[in-house]
């Protein structure tokens, strides 16, 4: 699965997902640059469709990983 971040506005820091997050440099650089992290477990549900243009074929997903 891959990682999961988001830059929240208020209060402005950037999450990250402990497991499978950035990597260490990654982690210095963003902090180096002034950035606030903050380790979040879980970010909310993802519900996605797909709709083909070129077939009309849709499809569907969710992500396993879900806060409420």
């Amino acid at each position: 699965m891959s990682p999961e971040y988001y830059m929240q506005w208020l209060p402005d820091e950037l999450r990250v997902e402990p497991m499978n997050g950035l990597s260490g440099e990654t982690v210095d650089s963003l902090l180096a640059t002034g950035y606030s992290l903050s380790l979040k477990f879980y970010m909310g549900d993802v519900n996605a469709v797909l709709i083909d243009p070129q077939t009309g074929e849709v499809a569907g997903s969710h992500d396993l990983r879900h806060e409420f």
